[in-house]
């Protein structure tokens, strides 16, 4: 056979073994791409690189919030003229509640302890506007929040940033840090397959907010918030903190407190003659009082109007007592103040709020009142602020005279929260704890039990020093009736109650759960039950409040008593 032709030949056959192996790889890159590929990206990393825009949810000047390092969900603020402004409402209830804005007149208002200072949309500081107005809603400078706040904070909002961000951080807060071992990548969740978000270089620092086996939530320098693997970072608990300093002392507040613990009365008072009966209440305390809280000052109108009993002549006497005179300015006992006046929309307004401070310190200088009780009661939550924004701002007059401010309180629940037992122990002198009517209307009880009385005391201290605490117990008790399933109650004072018992022939044995006396007799087809307030769980209490060591003890109210209950109730005694 010629050369050629066997040359030809074994040309042909590595064409056919190419070909074959061609199409072979052919298959195999079909079969790879078909199955193969799919299951590999599963393993492989993503290098999806996620729109920051879409990430922080912001466009254009919004402003995302980070606070401590949690992002805000609710709230975004807004860039204006470089400066950033935060929604009123998130100040209020994330970072200060001490600035109060008035929607109507387009007011912000800020209390410190001894002023109170103004702010409208015309004002500008550091040739910045205060605060803005953005459709219905008011937008607070950080700058200026940051002058009164105790914080630090971070913006990314230049304009070479592709979201818009700002890091908020309380002062005194202590963080976690680690560094970063070598180049890697932060993605949006724990999660190799997760979006990128962007790039960490080797030996940068940054904050841990979080970890589990394999991944961390960590907060760059560069503002971003996200997860990185575990191998990537050199991080051990407790071995690298940071504190971020505190940046902000607030004035002291001018108390003016009593220099022994407070004894206080209230006196039931509903005319002008109720003012004769000083000598005998003082003198059946046998001079146990310090203070007595006379109900002079009765708000009785939609306008604010009161009714007023106050006489210098009585204020004199009791000077020469030894014994203050803290006014009650009250809500409960003109039926204006009940059904006509709202304590929301009178105190919200500026000019209303500040003419009615300046009539109740013009009263004190003409009467000579020491101080003031403030006894609002039946407040619906949404006057919380409004109510607050008052008892603030009288705080300042009343210690620019060296008046006391007291206020009081129902024992502290959850419903009640917008009483505000947090700003009364910064700005009211005494916080008074009504440890009473723990049973009322159809539902039967003691009216203090004593587990009652060492909550009240317990929940007011989380919330105010003890030295400004003073709990109220009650010179009063009630007999409940129940006659075909309905109940009705009477309240009577000590020395009624006690002969109540005696005439209806009840037999009183003690109940030491709430510590009082009870009893309980059938009538006709009717029952009635009584737990006794008296001597015994008067002191009680009495022990309870010399435990905690708080600042007084007031009872409601003087002529309900016989004279041995100070006895029990003048924790001075002896001091």
């Amino acid at each position: 056979m010629p050369k050629n032709s066997r040359k030809s030949r074994k040309r042909n056959d590595k064409k056919v073994r190419l070909a074959k192996l061609i199409m072979v790889f052919a298959a195999f890159v079909l079969v790879f791409a078909a199955v193969g590929m799919p299951i590999l990206k599963r393993w492989l990393p993503s290098n999806e690189k996620k729109d920051l825009n879409e990430w922080f949810e912001v466009s254009g000047n919004e402003v995302k919030i980070f606070l401590d390092g949690e992002v805000c969900q609710d709230y975004k603020g807004t860039l204006y003229d470089g400066e950033i402004y935060l929604p009123y409402e998130y100040i209020y209830d994330s970072l200060n509640e001490r600035f109060y804005y008035n929607s109507n007149e387009q007011l912000l208002t800020y209390t410190l302890p001894d002023e109170v200072i103004d702010y409208d949309a015309q004002f500008e500081d550091g040739n910045k506007p205060s605060f803005i107005i953005a459709g219905d809603e008011a937008y607070v400078s950080l700058g200026l929040v940051a002058q009164y706040t105790d914080i630090s904070y971070e913006a990314f909002t230049s304009e070479d940033e592709t979201a818009k961000r700002v890091f908020i951080i309380h002062g005194g807060s202590s963080v976690e840090q680690g560094t970063i071992k070598h180049k890697a990548v932060l993605s949006t969740a724990a999660d190799k397959k997760a979006p990128i978000l962007t790039e960490l270089t080797k030996d940068s620092v940054v904050t841990v907010t979080d970890q589990t086996e394999n991944w961390s939530r960590i907060v760059t320098d560069t503002g971003f918030v996200g997860y990185i693997k575990n191998n990537s970072l050199s991080y051990t608990k407790g071995e690298m903190t940071y504190t971020y300093p505190d940046t902000y002392n607030e004035p002291e507040v001018p108390y003016v407190m009593l220099d022994k613990k407070v004894v206080l009365g209230w006196q039931a008072v509903h005319s002008a003659a109720a003012n004769n009966n000083l000598d005998y209440l003082y003198e059946n305390t046998r001079g146990a009082i310090n203070v007595i809280a006379p109900q002079w000052l009765q708000i009785n109108s939609a306008a604010g109007g009161i009714t007023d009993y106050s006489s210098a002549e009585y204020v004199n006497k009791a000077h020469e007592k030894g014994i203050k005179v803290w006014a009650v300015l009250d809500n409960i006992n003109q039926p204006g103040g009940v059904t006509d006046f709202s304590t929301r929309d009178f105190f919200a307004d500026t000019k209303k709020r500040r003419d009615f401070i300046a009539v109740l310190m013009q009263k004190a200088e003409s009467y000579g009142y020491d101080g003031f009780n403030l006894d609002f009661e039946g407040l619906p939550s949404d006057a919380g602020q409004s109510y607050t924004q008052f008892f603030r701002e009288l705080s300042v007059e009343c210690h620019k005279r060296g008046l006391t401010l007291s206020i009081d309180n129902y024992v502290p629940y959850s419903y009640n929260d917008h009483y505000n037992l947090e700003e009364q122990g910064v700005f009211a002198d005494y916080v008074i704890i009504m440890g009473y009517d723990e049973h009322t209307g159809s539902d039967i009880g003691p009216v203090a039990s004593i587990d009652y009385t060492e909550y009240g005391i317990k929940e007011a201290l989380k919330r105010v020093p003890k030295e400004r605490v003073i709990e109220a117990v009650p010179l009063y008790t009630r007999a409940w009736r129940t006659n075909d399933g309905v109940v009705t109650s009477e309240s009577m004072g000590i020395k009624q109650s006690e002969q109540y018992v005696s005439d209806n022939g009840i037999i009183l044995s003690w109940d030491s759960e709430a510590g009082s006396y009870y009893g309980e007799i059938m009538i006709g087809s009717g029952q009635i039950q009584i737990w006794l307030e008296e001597n015994n769980s008067l002191e009680l209490k009495v022990n309870k409040i010399k435990e905690y060591d708080i600042g007084g003890i007031a009872a409601w109210r003087l002529g309900l008593e016989p004279w041995d209950v100070w006895t029990v109730l003048n924790i001075n005694a002896g001091n």
